[in-house]
């Protein structure tokens, strides 16, 4: 099996602060540790691939398995209290549409956007509490991808993908394959290297996308109240280092 590669299409950039400086990285890179990835522009915390040699923790970067995967444009980034709305918008969008026959429909039609905004915080800098990245194309939001560590107890020292949602208009356009890894990549950067997620049960479309990048059902299940509504869910894990 050949290793994974790294492809490097355009300008990678350091960044720091407000600051951005040009670095030299080789067109192909190799490495153990990822499945292969593209980089566009995303201001993400740096994951160090072997073979590269950056003097800071942080660069522009972007991800998929191929270039047809993806739009040309697409930016991500960690979220800003300004994207709130925004965020809000689209999660209620992706819940009506994701979970159609899933959940009451009366009660996907009373979800308020400016309900959840209202409990997002994007301005802390604390890990211990979840990081948002968003991705866009200029400057309207199409996902999102959070993290923060597991809150599992029999899974200390883990990491969480505590959701990952696509606008509908958006699906199948490889927005949600770039959150993911650039999830991922966060997750690594805070030193886990393993994590879990769980998936509401009955979402074979979210069941299924899990699959594809390696996350496997551990066997735990789950009754919770979430935004107001209690649903079942099935718990999935993964190795940061695959």
């Amino acid at each position: 099996m050949q290793p994974p590669q790294v492809f490097a299409v355009k300008p990678v950039f350091q960044y720091s602060g407000k600051m951005h400086q040009p670095i030299a990285i080789p067109a192909q890179v190799e490495t153990p540790t990822i499945s292969p990835v593209l980089i566009f522009e995303a201001a993400l915390p740096f994951v160090p691939f072997e073979g590269w040699d950056f003097q800071t923790p942080h660069a522009t970067k972007h991800i998929s398995t191929s270039p047809e995967e993806l739009p040309s444009r697409m930016l991500l980034r960690p979220a800003e209290p300004a994207d709130a709305l925004a965020v809000a918008r689209l999660h209620v969008r992706s819940w009506q549409s994701a979970y159609r026959g899933l959940m009451p429909d009366d009660y996907l039609a009373q979800l308020r956007p400016e309900d959840r905004a209202q409990r997002y915080n994007f301005a802390h800098v604390d890990p211990l509490q979840p990081h948002t990245i968003v991705a866009l194309t200029g400057t309207t939001i199409h996902g999102f991808a959070t993290t923060m560590p597991a809150r599992d107890s029999d899974l200390f020292g883990y990491g969480e993908l505590a959701a990952l949602y696509v606008d509908p208009d958006y699906w199948n356009q490889g927005f949600g394959l770039a959150l993911i890894t650039a999830a991922r990549a966060h997750l690594v950067t805070q030193e886990f290297r393993n994590a879990i997620l769980w998936v509401l049960e009955g979402n074979s479309r979210a069941e299924h996308f899990y699959r594809k990048d390696r996350w496997k059902p551990d066997g735990q299940s789950r009754k919770i109240e979430i935004w107001g509504i209690e649903v079942n869910e099935s718990r999935y894990k993964r190795s940061l280092l695959l």
